[in-house]
């Protein structure tokens, strides 16, 4: 998938984040994971651009400030996931 793939009308929270995924892939992983590694960057799968910080809602308002319709794909760098969930039992 790539940008000009998407239909922004059908755009759920998979096909989001499938999109961000293949994105940053393409275009950022290797780079990213050597001088970025812990940073949070936020994707915008319109036009594929990329908004860092050391802090997951700095980056995410950033993209927003750039591309206020933007939509967004926030990634960890370096780690398979942003946040871990668990269960207290």
């Amino acid at each position: 998938m790539t940008t000009t793939d998407v239909d922004e009308t059908a755009m759920d929270a998979d096909s989001i984040a499938a999109a961000g995924e293949e994105i940053y892939n393409r275009k950022y992983r290797e780079e990213y994971e050597r001088l970025y590694r812990d940073m949070y960057v936020a994707i915008n799968i319109r036009d594929e651009s990329i908004t860092r910080s050391d802090v997951a809602v700095e980056a995410m308002l950033e993209a927003k400030k750039e591309d206020p319709d933007g939509m967004f794909y926030l990634i960890w760098v370096g780690h398979k996931a942003v946040y871990r969930m668990s269960s207290v039992r």
